[in-house]
């Protein structure tokens, strides 16, 4: 079949109300041949439980793939009701008939399914896939595992008002090829949401820039617009990015009908097209669509109340939604700045590369299924949903024109396992002694599983055979204390992003919430996510344009579950602006003033009062913010948020007054000696002169800070710091703090241009206490979420695995330490998490703020490489993956050493007490290898050859690409001419096990400040020719600092007293997956990735050394010992440094001296020579040295 006739399948199927004969005849070419097994089944035959939802069902054929049995249905459903349940229980009716309960003859694997109503002109193609898990039944056959988990199902939405779009590239390939009968996972492959997502981003990015480059365009033409957008603090970027993302969801409000809707006509009943009707001057004429149309409609009618919400400029009803979405940004005059945008911007007639007419914003977004149900880990439509949108705002958020690279969205799998489990460790820690740790994981881990099995009971009345109660009786019993606790609970992201985090723990929470309401239909889905949204949940973000995405993120979580609203308008959106924050989360600190709310230990009168004052003011500011939290009239809005910030002011205020209290006290004696002067002229100067000096005296003023403060506060200007205590004064005051403190921070180190940013963080409270010189940024943000959590709290992170073991990161372990107890590491080592990002390395860190020796560290380290997928992720995290280690390890035991590294026994599993003692044993009987042997890095040029950014940045460097400059090839050193500064080069890749590359075709110019350059006049004028990029080298830090002190710009180091590379020595690769050593006697240096190794102890034979440090035994120390990069042995000198080495007399290391020998003279004649026997007679000798068991000798060989 061509793709034409597969393009006309589709269209025939998809783009009309539902027709058997035309499914019947699409289905049988999807699979090529389908065996007709028909059967129709009506109500009579249908489970109690789900006759409320369904009227009949028949089965028009079965399919097998070889391996997988599929069948082929059509589902005719009653018309939906209020029940919030229905499509799980279509799901779940499926799941029973798969696995045989009733309908079908035996268990089938999947089904394709057709499910119909009869009065909707759209329809569900869906894919319902069974996971089934087997067990040994008592006989020794392998039964399938009764268990309450329900199918998985994926489904397109189709028919009359659907576009097909999404349908035609998932599935025309399938019905083009007529050889090859597809199996199950080519037909989860059709329905994967990631495909959809991936195609979506693109098109959505390219608008972005589009849409950016036009705004840029008119504003540079524009002096008007120009000026009024640097008033208003107004960057198109944001500017772009808030349009797109009005647009796009106002395409999920009129995809719920509430758009257009006719004078008198029920709410719901508007056209779906609503957007592309105003477009097409269905509702009115207009000039340029942005400026007559869109704008208005934005900021007049979605923004302003109007009683009977009648718009008359469109002659029909729109709800007053606001919140702060439809507000114009920053406050720009829209009514007066005419920002007349292309028309073609939004539709066109353009063909696209794939046929399709129009490249416009709406003309992209009309060829997507947009559907109005968020995304759950068992129910996914393969359309835009929320859950996409975040995606694809997560990934724009550092796009910013067509040069930036985006971010990397954290994998919905970690997200929700992230949540679940602190919301679990937070119910544990809140519920103790009155409900089980594992009755509370199967409330949250499979609540949703939970709520319909217990619906069937209750439906039929009684608890069967079949189906029985899931829900502990301590759970059931305790219902209403849960529900309080999950309504109280408050949660913040330190760098909130696209909100995927706040938006995935009001997931786990409204589900959970709703599991334990089975009884009470009042309480909805939606009234629980906008409880959650205004009670629960906190985010701040340095960057303004991410904290609007996460705002619109959580809207549009909301909207999508406000249901039955034929009578009732839409409710508005909440207002986010004291929930969701723009500011820097890791500098507090204002002026000097660091804020601390929590409630004090009442001991006297006066402390008393004070805090029955502070509880005044607190409570006044959280009831205005509760006031504008729900949002009124634009000009209540401007009053309440001017209240808000009184509020905040007046807090300010009293808790300057208390730390600033001498300088106050002077204040009033000014103040007081003023008001004596009978004339007010006289009593302004008087202050005036007064305050000047108290001023200067106490280099502070009160005024200026506050009026700064009320300027950072109003919202327009980027905070450049946070005060936590101040803006979330409620949570701090009531609690200490937050419950949980949850989030993936950015990852960011010292390079990249960064380094300003670190040196400003020094200066912070925070900086004072934790700065490294060589630390990444989200360690501060572990010791903000250890300041911002409650006694108690939780603290769930995704980062690099980098802090168990490097030496930089000492502050943030001995924090953790203190501070924290750790109770889970999920340690991904070489497995990728994010598609796009390098060097990974992820792990997730699950702390708790209370050091309790009672609770176990859970680990689990995998040993998988490669990209990880959803179906991988969820077995590594449920503990269901061969290829990870799952063990614990006691808080007592969980650190070494006054560095506090935190020792992860990676893919051992039951194995890890073993290695603990058999690497105990190897220390218990040696010295380190730096007590017997000196240690040394390569060298540092900072500058050995020139590179494009040399070029970029020098014009005059333009021809001299490649050339040599500290480290010159065999051409350049002709040249240069012979000199003793000229010493052989190499790589850390000449290092092989035991035996160097000793053939060098580089030289290094080896020069340090006590040299007079004048002597060797060829080396100086080569290196004239590059002075000014040599002297731009990072002279920050090391030897170059001191070189540049000692005026010698030319300089390598800046004395004599350096490593001497002619001497007989070890050297070693400072990253490698294998312990990889070698011996070399002759002149050979090398860059900082080279560590060399020179005797100290006359008494110990580096050969001897060397044989230790190659051995397999050695590995073992070093992977678990050692310090690592996911697998990647770190061979530098801290590490080896710790190594032990046994001291045996002379006589005894001889052996190990005889066989290196061989080994080294082997190699010498022919590298690729095998010496795997003589290798394998020294680990033999060195398991005999160190006195090690059979077992033992197992475990080091990986055979048990």
């Amino acid at each position: 079949m061509n793709k034409q006739q597969a393009q006309q399948i589709i269209e025939n199927t998809f783009e009309n109300r539902f027709d058997k004969e035309r499914f019947t005849y699409f289905v049988k070419n999807l699979l090529n041949r389908i065996e007709e097994a028909h059967f129709d089944y009506n109500i009579i035959r249908i489970p109690d439980a789900y006759k409320p939802f369904i009227s009949r069902y028949e089965r028009i054929g079965k399919y097998s793939d070889g391996e997988n049995r599929i069948d082929i249905l059509i589902v005719i459903l009653k018309k939906e009701t209020s029940i919030e349940r229905a499509w799980a229980m279509q799901r779940n009716f499926i799941a029973g008939y798969l696995s045989g309960r009733y309908g079908s003859d035996k268990e089938k694997d999947a089904a394709l399914v057709a499910f119909v109503s009869p009065e909707e002109d759209d329809w569900r193609f869906s894919l319902v896939k069974m996971d089934y898990r087997f067990e040994e039944g008592e006989n020794g056959k392998i039964k399938v595992k009764e268990e309450f988990t329900p199918a998985r199902r994926y489904s397109f939405l189709v028919g009359k008002n659907e576009p097909n779009h999404t349908a035609k590239q998932q599935l025309v390939p399938l019905l083009q090829d007529d050889e090859n009968n597809p199996t199950l996972t080519r037909l989860e492959n059709a329905f994967n949401i990631e495909t959809v997502t991936k195609e979506f981003f693109g098109k959505y990015h390219e608008l972005f820039l589009w849409t950016k480059e036009t705004i840029d365009a008119f504003v540079f033409k524009d002096n008007k617009v120009r000026a009024d957008f640097e008033t208003k603090a107004v960057n198109t970027v944001d500017f772009a990015k808030k349009i797109l993302g009005q647009i796009v969801f106002f395409y999920f409000l009129q995809k719920k009908g509430w758009m257009g809707v006719k004078r008198d006509a029920d709410w719901g009943t508007g056209p779906k097209n609503f957007l592309r009707e105003l477009f097409e001057g269905n509702h009115g004429n207009y000039k340029n669509f942005f400026n007559d149309i869109l704008e208005p409609l934005f900021y007049e009618a979605l923004a302003r109340e109007r009683d009977d919400d009648f718009y008359s400029r469109f002659n029909c009803k729109i709800p007053f939604l606001n919140g702060g979405l439809f507000e114009p940004i920053n406050d720009y005059n829209w009514k007066h700045a005419d920002i007349a945008l292309s028309n073609e911007l939004f539709s066109n007639q353009i063909k696209t590369r794939e046929g399709d007419i129009g490249t416009g914003i709406m003309d992209v977004f009309d060829r997507y299924n947009f559907t109005v149900k968020e995304d759950e880990p068992l129910e996914k439509e393969v359309a835009v949903d929320p859950e996409m949108l975040g995606k694809v705002f997560e990934n724009l958020l550092e796009v910013r024109d067509r040069k930036s690279k985006g971010t990397y969205y954290t994998p919905r799998e970690i997200v929700h396992y992230m949540c679940q489990q602190s919301l679990i460790n937070y119910l544990t820690t809140e519920l103790e002694g009155k409900v089980n740790k594992n009755d509370i994981e199967m409330l949250i881990k499979c609540g949703e599983q939970v709520d319909e099995n217990e619906a069937i009971v209750e439906a039929k009345g009684r608890e069967t055979d079949t189906y029985s109660y899931k829900l502990s009786e301590s759970i059931r019993q305790n219902a209403k204390l849960i529900d309080d606790n999950l309504a109280d609970i408050k949660v913040c992201d330190l760098a909130i992003g696209s909100g995927a985090f706040p938006v995935g723990m009001m997931s786990e929470i409204v589900k959970a919430r709703k599991v334990l309401s089975i009884k009470e239909p009042d309480r909805t889905i939606y009234r629980f996510k906008r409880e959650c949204i205004e009670k629960s949940l906190y985010g701040v973000d340095i960057d303004p344009g991410a904290v609007e995405i996460a705002k619109l993120r959580l809207w549009l979580s909301l909207v999508v579950d406000e249901e039955n609203i034929n009578q009732i308008k839409p409710n508005p959106l909440p207002n986010l602006d004291y929930k969701i924050m723009q500011g820097n989360s890791l500098i507090e600190d204002f002026h000097g003033i660091s804020l601390n709310l929590k409630k004090k230990e009442k001991g006297n009168i006066k402390l008393f009062a004070e805090e029955s004052k502070l509880d005044r003011l607190i409570e006044d500011l959280h009831y205005k913010q509760n006031a504008l939290f729900n949002p009124t009239h634009p000009d209540d809005k401007k009053r309440l948020k001017e209240a808000v910030e009184d509020a905040i002011i007046n807090i300010f205020h009293y808790e300057l007054q208390r730390q600033k209290e001498p300088y106050f006290r002077e204040l009033e004696n000014i103040k007081e000696a003023a008001s004596r002067f009978p004339n007010p002229k006289h009593q302004q100067e008087h202050y005036d002169d007064g305050k000047d000096k108290l001023d200067k005296k106490y280099s502070f003023d009160f005024e200026t800070v506050e009026n700064e403060l009320r300027e950072w506060t109003h919202g327009n200007k980027v905070r450049p710091f946070f005060p936590w205590k101040l803006y979330f004064a409620n949570v701090f005051h009531n609690k200490g703090g937050f419950d949980v403190v949850i989030g993936n921070p950015p990852y960011v180190g010292h390079k990249g241009g960064h380094k300003k940013f670190f040196q400003e963080m020094k200066k912070t409270v925070l900086g004072k206490m934790f700065n490294n010189e060589r630390m990444d940024l989200f360690y501060y943000f572990f010791h903000i979420a250890l300041n911002n959590v409650k006694q108690k709290g939780e603290i769930a992170f995704i980062t690099t695995n980098y802090y168990v073991t490097a030496d930089s990161v000492v502050k943030l372990r001995t924090d953790f330490k203190s501070r924290s107890g750790i109770r889970k590491l999920v340690n991904f080592n070489e497995l990728k998490i994010f598609d796009t990002a390098q060097g990974q390395h992820s792990m997730l860190t699950f702390l708790s703020k209370q050091y309790d020796v009672s609770f176990d560290c859970a680990v689990y380290s995998t040993k998988r490489t490669g990209l990880a997928d959803s179906e991988m992720l969820k077995k590594i995290l449920n503990r269901n993956d061969e290829e990870t280690a799952y063990y614990a390890i006691k808080q007592s035991e969980l650190y070494e050493g006054e560095m506090n590294y935190i020792r992860l026994l990676c893919g051992i599993g039951n194995n890890q007490l073993l290695i603990n003692a058999l690497l105990g044993k190897i220390k218990q009987q040696s010295v380190s290898l730096s007590q017997i042997c000196d240690l040394s890095q390569g060298i540092v040029t900072g500058l050995d050859k020139i590179s494009r950014k040399h070029i970029i940045k020098f014009l005059s460097l333009s021809d001299q690409k490649g050339a040599g400059v500290f480290v010159v090839n065999d051409k350049e050193k002709e040249i240069i001419g012979d000199s003793p500064l000229l010493k052989p080069w190499f790589k850390n890749s000449d290092i092989d096990k035991y035996n160097p590359n000793e053939t060098n075709n580089q030289w290094i110019i080896h020069l340090n400040a006590e040299i007079n350059i004048d002597r060797f006049r060829n080396i100086k004028k080569h290196l004239l020719k590059f002075k000014e990029v040599i002297e731009s080298r990072n002279y920050d830090s090391g030897e170059l600092s001191k070189a540049k002190k000692l005026n010698a710009w030319w300089a390598l180091s800046s004395s004599r007293k350096e490593f001497d590379f002619s001497l007989p020595k070890i050297i070693s690769p400072q990253r490698s997956h294998q312990n990889i050593f070698a011996y070399t006697e002759k002149e050979w240096v090398a860059s900082a990735d080279v560590y060399f190794i020179t005797s100290k102890d006359k008494t110990l034979s580096l050969k001897y050394i060397l044989a230790l440090l190659n051995s397999a035994l050695y590995f073992l120390w070093f992977y678990f010992r050692g310090k690592r990069k996911g697998d990647m042995l770190e061979l530098y000198l801290t590490p080896l440094s710790q190594v032990p080495i046994k001291k045996i007399p002379l006589s005894q290391q001889q052996p190990f001296i005889t066989l290196v020998s061989q080994i080294l003279s082997l190699k010498k004649s022919n590298p690729q020579a095998d010496t795997s026997e003589l290798e394998a007679e020294i680990d033999r000798l060195v398991y005999e040295l160190y006195g090690l068991t059979p077992e033992e000798i197992e475990i080091v060989e990986g055979k048990r």
